[in-house]
């Protein structure tokens, strides 16, 4: 059976409080606040987190893919899902995929994995996304937006 076997999440300690936000702005303030990373992590950081918490339920036994979604992937040619791979320590002989420059970028690389799989071509597929999203300064986009990691 094809399907999601275990999944794990990453967000991040920092927060940044939205009333600020709109202060800053001299705009009315929202309510609440937003994941915000610090200044050493990046989309492949959360990904990462999320793809280790995910590992913990399954194990690393077993995947032969690892796919890395993200619009805000820190590598522009660089793969960062052999990185990925490399930081869960899987298999040099992994697939690596890498999913970007769409907000469907993560959905993408869900149906590539079920594909994947579904075909026989792969066993057990690893797919993190991290977003870092950067709204245009003084737009509503600045509080809406927060950083996070996931991984099925």
């Amino acid at each position: 059976m094809i399907g999601i076997t275990s999944c794990g999440y990453h967000v991040p300690f920092y927060r940044l409080e939205r009333e600020k936000i709109g202060h800053a702005w001299a705009r009315r303030p929202g309510r609440g606040e937003r994941a915000a990373i610090y200044f050493d992590e990046d989309a492949l950081t959360l990904g990462m987190e999320a793809a280790q918490r995910c590992l913990e339920d399954t194990g690393k036994t077993g995947i032969d893919g690892v796919y890395f979604a993200s619009t805000s992937a820190p590598f522009r040619q660089r793969s960062a899902a052999s990185f990925l791979a490399a930081a869960c320590d899987l298999r040099p002989e992994c697939e690596t995929a890498d999913f970007g420059a769409s907000l469907r970028s993560a959905t993408t690389a869900l149906r590539a994995g079920l594909d994947a799989v579904g075909s026989g071509r792969l066993s057990q597929v690893l797919i993190a996304a991290g977003e870092v999203r950067d709204g245009q300064p003084g737009e509503g986009q600045e509080d809406w937006f927060g950083d996070a990691g996931s991984a099925v």
